[in-house]
């Protein structure tokens, strides 16, 4: 299959090699060819028992590094009548995946015989070839200003904090429609999209009812000429299989909220502040009335906002920032509501929120029930150098007047991004987290992270 896919890939490329002789052909067609490709390795250390070991392979050795990376292909055509299509093809997966340089599993054979004539190894970590998106787009309808996309596509919003790429790692694209009304100031969005389809349940297993878990909603933003954007938003999950966010069969959740932003840059014009002000609230029901007696209601709060000052120094530009992020727990005293927060399909690496580490992500299962108080410094060298530094101060939202309180611990990040041509760039990262003795009832050594990434686009 891996093989075949390849194949298709290879004479999509070939074919490229074609198109701009058929577009001279036909002036209203033409097509363009954009790419990237991401080799990161990373390190982590004490992310799951916070204890060093002073030798490899010990009890509480969990220290280990992988090298992941991601390969992309895409193509645009634009069309007669604002009709416009785009095909991202990808491949992602990590250095060793497929036991190279073998390509086959050696355990199968004792001589092998050539590259890929074998039982060609497939490890779990490999994703393989997969249509990241391929979208059409009808503009300007009936000469409006409304357009139309159909097909799997990325959605981004605001600063991702419900709706984002996750583009550190392998991208997030959904399948459906999206409408789109820009004029002058304003920016309507209308979606929806299927998440799961699993209705092949029904007939073919006997479960009756529907088993699809969907994402649908509306955003609406107002951008001034010169204080920023602000906005404001309905999205609502059906999880209906237990595919969707909330993990659970025939559950839902509606999500609320409003945001003002304003950005670093307006144009090419430093701006002097930039800030971000969000709220949002959630209510929905978990596993009703399938699962749970009585119901479990969900109702949760996040509340999001930084603050930045940028000054030209010469050649050079740096930025301060004070940010504040806190998402809702559950209270143990109830025990017919949840009031966890529920990410929905948010990008956590966006802005630097909770931090670079991920490792809360890691212990708890979701960015749920923590309060992230930090502050940082950026500053640019020119085009080619970027340095920047955050100290975060991480805790519980919702403690349940538990007596060790509710610090969680502080975390120290530090990056340095070259960029070494206009295609081309390397970062370099390194995050510590000291827990709270107290919060974890021993004494804990520190968790940490380093990495160091290629980028390539074209």
């Amino acid at each position: 299959m891996k093989k075949w896919l390849f194949t298709v890939l290879a004479g999509v490329l070939a074919g490229m090699t074609f198109v701009p002789a058929h577009a001279q052909d036909d002036a209203e067609k033409q097509f363009d060819v954009d790419g990237m490709g991401r080799a990161r390795d990373g390190d982590r250390n004490n992310y799951l028992d916070l204890q060093d070991n002073d030798r490899s392979g010990g009890p509480n050795d969990d220290s280990f590094a992988n090298t992941p990376y991601r390969v992309m292909v895409g193509m645009t055509g634009t069309f007669a009548k604002n009709v416009s299509a785009h095909v991202d093809l990808q491949y992602i997966g990590h250095f060793g995946d497929e036991f190279n340089p073998s390509k086959d599993n050696p355990f199968f054979n004792n001589f092998p015989p050539p590259v890929g004539q074998s039982d060609a190894s497939r490890q779990f970590t490999t994703q393989g070839v997969q249509l990241y998106q391929g979208w059409v787009e009808m503009a300007k309808i009936f000469g409006s200003d409304v357009s139309v996309k159909i097909g799997r596509q990325e959605h981004t919003y605001g600063t991702e904090l419900f709706l984002g790429d996750n583009d550190y790692y392998s991208g997030l694209s959904f399948d459906g429609v999206r409408g789109q009304w820009k004029h002058n100031h304003n920016d309507l969005n209308f979606f929806y999209y299927k998440v799961s389809e699993n209705s092949c349940f029904a007939p073919c297993f006997g479960i009756s009812g529907s088993s699809d878990s969907n994402l649908w909603g509306v955003t609406y933003d107002w951008t001034f000429d010169s204080m920023g954007t602000v906005g404001g938003y309905v999205l609502v999950a059906q999880d209906l299989g237990g595919d969707g966010p909330i993990g659970f069969p025939d559950s839902s959740i509606t999500t609320y909220g409003a945001r003002w932003n304003r950005g670093m840059m307006k144009d090419d014009k430093l701006n002097m502040f930039d800030w971000n002000i969000e709220a949002a609230a959630q209510t929905g029901d978990l596993a009703d009335p399938a699962g749970f007696s009585p119901a479990i209601d969900l109702s949760s709060v996040v509340v999001e906002g930084w603050f930045g000052f940028n000054f030209n120094a010469g050649e050079s530009h740096g930025r301060a920032h004070i940010g504040f992020l806190s998402t809702s727990g559950d209270d143990s005293s109830t025990i017919d509501k949840d009031e966890g927060f529920w990410s929905l399909y948010g990008d956590f690496h966006a802005n630097n929120r909770f931090g670079d580490l991920d490792w809360w992500d890691t212990v708890s299962g979701g960015p749920h029930n923590i309060t992230d108080i930090n502050v940082g410094y950026d500053h640019w060298f020119g085009d080619a150098h970027h340095v920047w530094f955050a100290y975060h101060m991480i805790g519980l939202t919702e403690d349940n007047s538990a007596p060790t309180g509710d610090k969680i611990g502080d975390e120290i990040d530090l990056g340095y991004g070259y960029q070494y041509s206009k295609n081309l760039s390397f970062d370099v990262f390194i995050g510590q987290l000291a827990a709270d003795d107290d919060q974890f009832g021993f004494s804990t050594d520190p968790v940490q992270r380093a990495s160091i990434q290629a980028h390539l686009v074209w």
